[in-house]
């Protein structure tokens, strides 16, 4: 495991020493080409509008048009710039990238606006649904059978805005609804752009697409959780707490289920469960896995089969077996 870590951190360090060295590099020198058509442009503009005898444009129509013009062949320059940055990067360079310190804090505390097709609001619903986890969460971890805390329960129990930790439950069909929606929303416009056959072979690559996103990054998740947290606390109810929240003795058995999405059903205990948790992540991938045959029926197929058919699955969703 720490063998396993420690490559991860050396990938890190180089696709961070990549991105330095080249990729801002080679920035830079898109800035000063760019430089040059700024100061051409400026000069263009000095003499096509004569600035030293007037404060202002004029206000004709065609040399605004004109003007505009200019200035958006100039923006394309630029971005052509950029662009071939990225074109004389090697493939082995573009792996370690994907690790780069720069790339990935930058990606993380970005705020630059993007083409959300109108998917911005669910940005707050994540963050709604997370509180709302977490609220839970702190409730259902500080010991709620013991009689002192007990007695304050019962009293929360009377108020109405508890209702949204009683339910608390609820709280992850949020996240479900949101997976659900992004996965059709994505994949309808991909398939609605082929044939019914060109679906269909899509949806294998679909597949493996999602299984690499995933899965690598729970495997860390799994290793750091089973073989490191251990020794990062002490105490008499540490190591008792850590191996009833983590599994220990599962994950020696039945780790193998979490990378293959069946944890949730195998085994049947939660008991013997590595990473309990996780349950959530084999939930969204099965329903991945339905997700593009109902996109295929309602495209192709028939849309009100497309919607019988969802329907069905939710009314079945209800049943307890």
């Amino acid at each position: 495991v720490i063998g396993f870590l420690s490559l991860l951190f050396l990938f890190c360090i180089i696709g961070t020493v990549i991105e330095y060295l080249i990729i801002r590099t080679f920035k830079e020198k898109a800035r000063f080409r760019l430089a040059g058509f700024v100061s051409a442009m400026k000069g263009l503009e000095i003499e096509y509008f004569g600035i030293h005898q007037e404060n202002s444009r004029p206000n004709d129509t065609d040399t605004e048009t004109e003007w505009q013009s200019i200035e958006n062949n100039f923006t394309s320059e630029y971005m052509l710039s950029c662009r071939t940055v990225y074109d004389r990067i090697y493939p082995f360079q573009r792996f370690f990238l994907n690790f780069s310190f720069l790339s990935n804090a930058y990606s993380l505390t970005s705020q630059r606006g993007s083409d959300d097709k109108g998917l911005a609001i669910l940005n707050g619903v994540r963050v709604l649904s997370i509180l709302w986890v977490l609220t839970g969460h702190c409730f259902s971890g500080t010991g709620l059978g013991s009689p002192i805390i007990l007695n304050s329960v019962k009293r929360l129990v009377d108020n109405f805005p508890f209702l949204m930790i009683s339910n608390g439950d609820f709280s992850v069909d949020t996240f479900f609804f949101i997976g659900g929606l992004l996965a059709a929303f994505v994949l309808s416009i991909k398939m609605s752009k082929m044939t019914s056959s060109q679906s269909v072979k899509t949806v294998p690559m679909s597949y493996v697409h999602r299984y690499l996103r995933l899965t690598p990054l729970m495997l860390v998740v799994i290793l750091v959780s089973w073989k490191l947290v251990p020794y990062f606390g002490s105490g008499p109810l540490w190591h008792g707490t850590h191996a009833k929240l983590i599994g220990d003795q599962a994950c020696d058995k039945y780790w193998w289920t979490n990378i293959v999405y069946i944890n949730n059903v195998y085994p049947s205990s939660n008991e013997s469960t590595c990473l309990t948790q996780l349950w959530y992540t084999a939930n969204d991938m099965q329903f991945f896995l339905i997700t593009p045959f109902l996109l295929i029926i309602y495209l192709f197929v028939n849309k009100t089969a497309g919607v019988l058919s969802i329907m069905a699955l939710c009314i079945a969703s209800w049943i307890h077996i």
